[in-house]
């Protein structure tokens, strides 16, 4: 059964978004950092920065929070774990400029560029860290696990290994760079062009998609092909995302493989491993695709031409661009530009 068919919701919960004063998770923020909360908006005061962060309770056990800021100062909130996994957290960052910091025990740091997402339960200790001068999205939903035991039962209970992580006594915290679909679903929340008075149920509606996609794609990705989840160490999860966060700022380059071994601390067979673990592809096959995706993002988005797309990518020769753009999309890129993309980003 597709896991979109267990959430059981009718027409009338659907029209109704439900307001609480007490926003938890945001009180216990505005609380921490000293900060004023109206109702469900948290606004930042002027010298840390421009932004808010709102919060609701969408159902019972299912929270969203979501917000925007420009900050000139850094902003950091420990949020504290609970004695007892209480629920799960998705968490998702996307970074526009600056970078956040994912901290999965306390005292690691990492600094994460472009964004990513995490799974955590609520007994993990954990911080939510931008540095100043970070122009920043996120978009939050908490779910208790009452609300999971009778929303996603049947789907969790598929794997053994995934209802004891869920619902045991394990610790849960996970972290991996955001996909596009989970990047289309923050442009949906922060782009949209709706009327403003429909954004709580565009939320609301966000909030039930970033959980159907996240739950159906952790569990596929770990569980369905009966992976174990704690084959790799968080260091060694931590180390591999940094190496990703290099690859992603480095595309204009060439990137050997000998190079990223060095980089990252790796043996090469190990490297290799968690790749083919992680994103089910080798690593030269993830950075072609990875350039290949931006490519169409750039025919889409911008009025850069062919060579200009290809030298930007850290391809030497244009026409080695276009010979592996037309092998993947079965069409040159300028012939993609003009019969495939129809419209632009603004």
């Amino acid at each position: 059964m597709a896991v979109f068919l267990l959430f059981k919701i009718n027409l009338e919960q659907l029209f109704k978004f439900v307001y609480k004063n007490e926003s938890a998770w945001l009180n216990k923020m505005a609380e921490q950092m000293d900060l004023k909360l109206s109702g469900n908006l948290l606004e930042l005061p002027s010298e840390l920065g421009e932004g808010s962060i709102s919060e609701f309770e969408v159902e019972d056990g299912f929270y969203v929070a979501f917000g925007e800021f420009n900050l000139v100062e850094k902003l950091e909130y420990v949020m504290k774990p609970d004695r007892v996994k209480k629920g799960v957290t998705i968490f998702f960052k996307y970074i526009e400029r600056g970078s956040s910091i994912f901290t999965p025990t306390e005292g690691e740091y990492k600094e994460i560029n472009f964004g990513g997402v995490q799974f955590f339960s609520s007994d993990v200790y954990n911080n939510l860290i931008f540095p100043k001068n970070t122009h920043g999205f996120i978009f939050r939903v908490y779910v208790t696990i009452a609300w999971l035991k009778s929303n996603l039962l049947e789907f969790i209970q598929q794997s053994d290994s995934f209802y004891e992580m869920i619902f045991g006594n394990e610790k849960i915290m996970h972290f991996e760079p955001l996909t596009n679909r989970f990047l289309r679903l923050f442009s949906d929340v922060f782009k949209s062009e709706f009327d403003q008075k429909l954004n709580q149920l565009i939320v609301k509606d966000k909030g039930y998609e970033a959980v159907v996609l996240f739950f159906d794609h952790f569990y596929k990705k770990f569980f369905k092909g009966n992976i174990n989840l704690s084959k790799y160490s968080i260091d060694d999860q931590k180390r591999l995302y940094g190496l990703i966060d290099f690859i992603k700022t480095n595309l204009d380059k060439e990137l050997t493989h000998d190079q990223l071994i060095r980089l990252v601390g790796f043996s090469k067979s190990k490297l290799q491993a968690m790749f083919h673990h992680f994103f089910h592809q080798s690593i030269y096959a993830y950075i072609k695709n990875l350039r290949l995706e931006i490519a169409v993002e750039m025919l889409k988005g911008t009025p850069m031409d062919i060579r200009q797309i290809a030298r930007h990518l850290g391809y030497h020769s244009s026409t080695h661009f276009i010979n592996i753009f037309k092998k993947h999309y079965g069409m040159a890129p300028k012939k993609f530009r003009t019969e495939k993309l129809s419209f632009k980003i603004k």
